[in-house]
């Protein structure tokens, strides 16, 4: 598989998101999130509120949605996914994309989904060598 197939199995799958394009979330919103979902997990106190735990849902569901879409539609184009492991947990793409949005600031005033497809060339860099 190439970047190409990548790509296209991207855009399938964001078409297949319910990201509303009115209120397009940005990587700086995903970053946020993802802070707070992490901060969570190490047992950080902050105080939180029902608009939090909101935001901290759609960016796991998100992440997890894109790369379960495109997934698929790697899958559905006969490309070779086995690199392509579900089995990383929520809570390590949630780091590894905190990483990449710390490694790229330009990405949090993009659409999150370009934060996202960052993260997944970084968490699967399978993704990026096959033929």
């Amino acid at each position: 598989m190439n970047i190409g197939r990548f790509i296209a199995a991207l855009i399938f799958s964001l078409a297949l998101s319910a990201q509303n394009a009115t209120t397009q979330k940005t990587g700086e919103d995903l970053y946020t999130a993802l802070k707070h979902v992490v901060d969570d997990v190490d047992g950080v106190q902050r105080r939180s509120t029902h608009l939090d735990d909101m935001d901290e849902t759609w960016a796991l569901g998100y992440i997890l949605g894109v790369r379960d879409g495109a997934a698929f539609g790697l899958a559905s184009t006969g490309a070779n996914t086995a690199c392509f492991s579900d089995k990383m947990s929520a809570q390590a793409l949630a780091r590894i994309a905190i990483r990449v949005i710390d490694d790229e600031p330009q990405l949090r005033g993009k659409p999150a989904f370009l934060a996202v497809a960052a993260t997944l060339l970084k968490a699967y860099p399978c993704l990026k060598r096959q033929n």
